[in-house]
């Protein structure tokens, strides 16, 4: 192992915890991986292995490479030995993996790239090579689903075994780590919802040397120790399920229900497949205007990876319902395709802004065309949204355009030095024209789609109602009672369709249809963007077209 005299000590030290339990046939070589690339990364570190109570020879193949073996008289558990190794470690970042050559020691040097900034590193497993059951992944998608919802945050990777993270930290939480396998489920949900700064790595995983521990009833203890977590970190997320359910019960029970069954029977089959298809159709056009707002902040993405992306938070709209929970997904999605992930977040934010303004304009033209026939209840609303639309533009302006590093808190300024590149090549308005035509066409085209699904379910209202309805209600659906906006939206557009004289029954099962073809849609599309090869721009759009 690594002598004093060859690390740097200057750098921060690294303590390796990995817990072992009858992996004689894999440890020996895990250790050699481990130790070849810590002192490739020029810091002290130590190798700590806990023998979990194996009855093989494991501890004998950890004693012969020198490591500090700490040995327990029985098998208390994953978490059990991580904790014990976690005690006795001497440095304060501790790197956690397992001993059955699942997890690649290549990638540490990668993982240790991201601390200090990071408080939590976390070996996502996303790689090309990713040897995970099949039986297994279905459980696995739905608690990462599950707790990405409760966290409010997209998760790549929920109880990845590869982690580097505090000590100090970790031990804060001691008291909630449980002693089984769901350790890192724990400090995961307990670091992100307490706001710990956690970046995630894409790395591959092997197939095991010797028999996995994992079961079947692992699967409702995970789902048990998510919820309590949640109660315990985040009330406020759980709130806002229960208000979406809450609504949608009312809606249910104060609407006829065989009124609702029969305005979603309206809906002919054959209309729901040309609605499906365009839909992924229409969503190309937001792909290409994602495309070029983060490409003209440096991202430098080719346009099949942006397709990639773009589809890829459409999907996770539906399993991370919150006002940007998409987004998330597409940015994560995206950052492995390009180093610039400060243009990816960046365009990201100034293109859900464009969306906005989108859905205002086309509120305020459906007001116009109304002219007298808009009742005080939407002239108060439109008046809101109005206000809050100019406010926001002002800010916008005055943020991107006018306001100077200079005058900016400590900590923005440093944020802004950091990634100047990125934010001064969006200093340009003229480059917004296109995207912004781009996004109110979508948004234009989205809105006659649930239009004529509406006519199946009833709704018979006109263009002018739903150019100032649909937009409406998304911007009420914003509000923070409910789980991006499910429940909300669907009370939003039966309220506000009623002066037009809409059924309620009818207005709340056109919402229901639409959402069905959205999902449909977006599943599809998503389908469709995975066919297509990953390819990295050299240039940004706007420096290539000069």
């Amino acid at each position: 192992m690594l002598r004093a005299a060859d690390a740097d000590p200057g750098r921060e030290g690294i303590s390796v915890v990995i817990p072992a339990f009858n992996e004689e046939a894999a440890i020996g070589g895990q250790l050699d991986e481990v130790d070849l690339a810590l002192r490739q990364t020029g810091r002290p570190y130590e190798i700590v292995v806990v023998d979990d109570g194996s009855r093989d020879g494991t501890a004998q193949q950890a004693a012969a490479r020198g490591v500090r073996l700490i040995q327990r008289d029985r098998n208390y558990g994953y978490g059990a030995a991580l904790k014990a190794g976690i005690a006795e470690a001497k440095y304060d970042w501790i790197l956690i993996t397992d001993a059955d050559g699942t997890y690649p020691s290549a990638s540490i040097p990668e993982l240790l790239e991201h601390i200090p900034e990071a408080d939590m590193a976390v070996g996502a497993r996303t790689g090309k090579t990713v040897h995970i059951p099949w039986v297994r992944r279905p459980a696995k998608w739905l608690l990462t689903l599950y707790a990405s919802a409760l966290a409010g945050q997209y998760i790549p990777d929920l109880n990845s075994g590869m982690r580097i993270m505090r000590k100090s930290i970790v031990e804060s939480f001691a008291h909630l780590m449980p002693s089984g396998f769901s350790f890192t489920t724990t400090i995961t949900l307990a670091m992100l919802c307490n706001g710990y700064r956690v970046a995630y790595v894409p790395i591959d995983y092997f197939h095991r040397l010797g028999t996995s521990k994992i079961r079947l009833a692992d699967f409702f203890r995970f789902l048990w120790l998510i919820t309590r977590l949640a109660l315990r970190f985040r009330r406020g997320a759980l709130i806002r399920i229960v208000g979406s359910a809450v609504l949608l019960l009312l809606l249910f029970r104060l609407l006829p229900a065989q009124r609702l069954l029969h305005a979603l029977g309206g809906v002919r089959p054959g209309v729901v497949v040309a609605a499906v298809l365009l839909f992924v159709v229409v969503h190309l056009l937001g792909a290409l205007k994602w495309h070029l707002m983060v490409n003209e902040a440096g991202a430098g993405l080719g346009f099949s990876s942006s397709v990639r992306a773009y589809f890829s938070g459409l999907v996770g709209s539906l399993f991370l319902p919150s006002v940007i929970g998409g987004d998330v997904v597409m940015v994560a999605a995206a950052w492995r395709e390009t180093r610039r992930r400060a243009a990816i977040v960046t365009g990201s934010l100034l293109n859900r802004a464009l969306d906005l303004g989108g859905l205002a304009i086309l509120s305020v033209a459906g007001a116009v065309l109304l002219g007298g026939g808009l009742g005080a209840g939407h002239r108060k609303l439109l008046h809101m949204i109005a206000g809050l639309t100019v406010i926001g533009i002002a800010l916008f302006v005055t943020s991107v355009l006018l306001l100077h590093p200079d005058r900016l808190p400590a900590r923005l300024r440093a944020h802004y030095l950091k990634h100047r590149d990125a934010i001064d090549s969006l200093r340009h308005p003229r480059m917004y024209a296109l995207p912004f035509a781009l996004g109110l066409v979508l948004q234009f085209c989205l809105l006659l789609l649930h239009a004529w699904i509406g006519q199946g379910c009833g709704v018979h209202a006109g263009l002018s109602a739903w150019l100032l309805v649909w937009p409406l209600a998304k911007f009420l659906s914003f509000l923070p009672v409910t789980l991006g906006g499910i429940g909300a939206r669907e009370a939003a557009l039966a309220v506000l369709l009623v002066p037009f004289g809409v059924e309620p029954a009818a207005a709340v099962a056109a919402v229901l249809a639409g959402a069905g073809f959205r999902a449909l849609g977006s599943l599809l599309g998503g389908l469709f963007s995975r066919l297509l090869p990953a390819t990295a721009a050299v240039t940004s759009v706007r420096k290539a077209a000069s």
